[in-house]
């Protein structure tokens, strides 16, 4: 019996364990060992010091705005192939951390949770999944929405110009991160190799490589939306992560994995055990990124709801029976 689990893949916000630092200054063909934890540390404290600053935008002073019209310009597809090491550094200079700095519920310290998301046009405008940048109202007191380039500096969202709930898919605007856009390209064949650099489980810029495994549509509605199942690795925080082609177009962008499990155990047994076959990885079409280049076809991103900490444990009831019996 197969049972799917479908899982968007944003990462666990309160773990950052795993990440890359800075690269260092290389020549070409010289591998750059990056210091995981001094590159946490450093966004991190880099995010704290915007917030104090003031320099960070509430992400409920981003959402509810009419939608943007602002031109939004796609480069045109590379038709000339790269080596995978060249296509990975190339992602590197392109490709984002996203998500939210929130204060949780639970504690006073702050948190990000993580994601992805790749420059996609001039101007400092990137793309990521709608998701990666919803508040959690369960999780979330408070949340500033931004972005961390592979040098760790930290660039405040000043502006959300497209929100796609249906096809899971956002455009926003950082002031000052002069980073190369990534082209983007409208199709792709089954059975084309791809590659993918995103931040799986907090594991910051983590290159793995594929191919299309099957492309599918699914009607929403009115609109018909297009994907990718694709077989490069990932996990949650790789949501918003461009999936390129061998020129290093966009062709798809990271959005979910579903588990496909079978029951093991004796037959009849309740409650078999579940193996996982396989995981399902699926990347919206790049082409749900290109019709956002009409502003008739942006939505603006709805409000934020209210925070709902969770409620308080109720202390177990004393029985006073039992208080005022004593052992003999």
């Amino acid at each position: 019996m197969k049972i799917p689990h479908l899982v968007p893949i944003l990462a666990c916000a309160a773990l950052f364990h795993a990440a890359f630092a800075a690269p260092g200054a290389t020549t070409p063909g010289e591998t750059s060992f990056l210091d995981e934890q001094s590159f946490v540390t450093g966004f991190m404290s880099r995010a704290e010091a915007l917030r104090k600053e003031g320099k960070l935008v509430p992400l409920a002073n981003l959402a509810d705005k009419s939608a943007s019209s602002e031109p939004i310009e796609f480069l045109p597809p590379l038709t000339e192939k790269a080596a995978p090491a060249d296509l990975a550094e190339r992602l590197r200079q392109s490709v984002f951390a996203m998500g939210l700095y929130y204060r949780c519920h639970n504690c006073s310290e702050w948190h990000f949770s993580v994601g992805t998301g790749f420059a996609t046009a001039k101007g400092g405008i990137l793309s990521t999944c709608a998701h990666v940048i919803e508040f959690q109202p369960t999780e979330m007191r408070e949340a500033f929405p931004i972005a961390i380039d592979s040098n760790g500096k930290v660039y405040p969202i000043v502006k959300i110009l497209a929100y796609d709930p249906v096809a899971d898919t956002a455009l926003v605007k950082v002031d000052g991160a002069n980073r190369p856009p990534l082209p983007v390209k409208g199709s792709a064949r089954v059975g084309e190799p791809v590659y993918c650099l995103a931040h799986p489980n907090s594991h910051y810029f983590l290159f793995t490589t594929g191919v299309i495994s099957r492309a599918v549509k699914v009607q929403a509605g009115d609109r018909t939306v297009r994907s990718y199942d694709v077989s490069c690795e990932y996990s949650p925080g790789s949501s918003g992560g461009a999936i390129v082609d061998a020129c290093g177009n966009v062709v798809a962008q990271v959005n979910t994995i579903e588990s496909q499990f079978l029951e093991g155990g004796e037959e009849g047994q309740k409650n078999p055990p579940l193996a996982t076959v396989f995981n399902l990885r699926t990347a919206n079409a790049a082409s749900e990124i290109l019709r956002l280049a009409d502003p008739s076809c942006r939505l603006p991103m709805p409000p934020p709801p209210k925070p709902e900490p969770p409620a308080p444990k109720e202390k177990p009831k004393k029985n006073p029976k039992a208080e005022g019996e004593k052992k003999s």
